[in-house]
């Protein structure tokens, strides 16, 4: 299949869900490009305990990246065809994690590397300017498709000052590269709107002394999808986007999420597809490697081998052989979960959404290798054309 006929049918598929029952859908979701990318876990200790967190990391977990994983991950990330690196799942940018971060500034003209920082390196000036002066030792190419990803709003402790004093570093430190190449922010709020827009303009201030502004712009006037372009003085403008709270770690006792995502006995029906399953792989501190998107995060339990240990191509490759991918890949959470059904009638999950479901039945290795054995009699192709004649696909996905 052709790239644009693959691309064309899963974007018609996306405004006529009907066409996911034809042959022609299964072979566009299974020949698009997979595991292209690497979310690199730093923690689980941070220096933040924040009470949204979906990995439940903090200052009393232990643990942190392991600089030779850092170091495997990036230097072997060429031959596996991985574009791009997240330093995430723990605070890069604070002491116990600069020879990891190092590592990845070193290879990012390479390897594009995206920072993913909770922003309390910038607690002074001087704490600033000593980390992003750090990133220019180790040659950190902001001028590529490498970023810095600040996420910033209330569940944070971290004071407004701290994002002048990154920006302030980085016009500082950076003067030659257009900010909007590489820096982001990202807030995460409790579904609060006017304490959103208060929070973003404050950013923008900060962006504007160290920068100056053409301009801004509210892509959206909806509070709920608040989307924010800040143009400098010159070049591309400095995204500020809105990032949803997750009901998984420890967010998912968080009293909002019973009204908006009530626990409750899931079913395939329920759940997103999700149009990039398939695109990550996940890597833990010690190097253990799985595949999984954003939460959709497993577990150790289901590693499929160690990145100190052997290529991480060949990692890539024996997930791409495996048939649980392949299932994935094609129907995302639900497509697994009404395989788990299949193996075992009366299964079911309770929780407030599809990553619950994501991590009961892809984090057990038991279950796992139930639906390979079940796949072993059943190809994908078929089993996908039975589930999908039930499903009816006049009704939304809800979570």
């Amino acid at each position: 299949m052709e790239e644009k006929d693959r691309k064309r049918i899963l974007r018609i598929a996306e405004k006529r869900p009907t066409i996911m029952r034809t042959p022609d859908f299964i072979r566009a979701r299974l020949v698009r490009p997979d595991l292209s990318s690497v979310l690199l876990e730093m923690g689980p200790s941070c220096n933040l305990n924040c009470f949204h967190c979906g990995v439940t990391c903090g200052p009393n977990e232990t643990g942190v990246a392991d600089p030779e994983t850092v170091y495997n991950v990036f230097n072997q990330a060429k031959d596996a065809y991985i574009r791009s690196v997240s330093l995430t799942d723990g605070e890069p940018m604070w002491e116990e994690n600069r020879e990891s971060v190092g590592i990845a500034a070193q290879f990012s003209s390479t390897t594009p590397a995206c920072i993913m920082t909770n922003g309390v390196f910038g607690e002074t000036p001087e704490s600033a300017e000593d980390w992003i002066s750090f990133l220019k030792q180790n040659e950190m190419d902001f001028q590529g498709r490498s970023n810095l990803t600040v996420s910033f709003g209330q569940p944070y402790a971290v004071s407004p000052q701290n994002y002048v004093n990154i920006n302030q570093a980085i016009a500082k430190i950076f003067p030659e590269v257009n900010p909007g190449e590489f820096l982001y922010y990202k807030i995460i709020n409790m579904c609060n709107g006017i304490d959103t827009v208060k929070r973003i303009n404050g950013v923008i201030r900060g962006l504007r002394s160290a920068f100056g502004t053409r301009r801004s712009e509210y892509l959206s006037d909806r509070l709920e999808r608040v989307a924010v372009k800040v143009y400098p003085e010159q070049g591309k403008p400095i995204d500020i986007d809105l990032e949803w709270i997750v009901p998984i770690g420890r967010a998912y006792n968080l009293p909002l999420f019973d009204e908006v995502a009530p626990e409750r006995e899931l079913q395939p029906h329920d759940l997103y597809i999700g149009i990039d399953a398939g695109s990550c792989l996940s890597v833990s501190n010690s190097g253990d490697v799985d595949f999984g998107d954003g939460f959709a995060k497993f577990g150790r339990e289901t590693s499929y081998g160690n990145v100190n240990d052997q290529p991480l191509s060949e990692i890539a490759n024996s997930i791409r052989e495996d048939k649980v991918f392949w299932v994935y890949k094609l129907g995302g959470v639900p497509f697994v979960y009404h395989l788990a059904q299949q193996v075992e009638p009366g299964f079911s999950v309770v929780g407030r959404s599809r990553f619950n479901v994501a991590r009961e039945i892809l984090g057990n290795a038991d279950k796992r290798n139930s639906i390979r054995e079940y796949l072993e009699a059943e190809k994908v192709g078929p089993a996908w054309g039975r589930y999908i004649k039930t499903k009816d696909l006049r009704v939304k996905a809800t979570c």
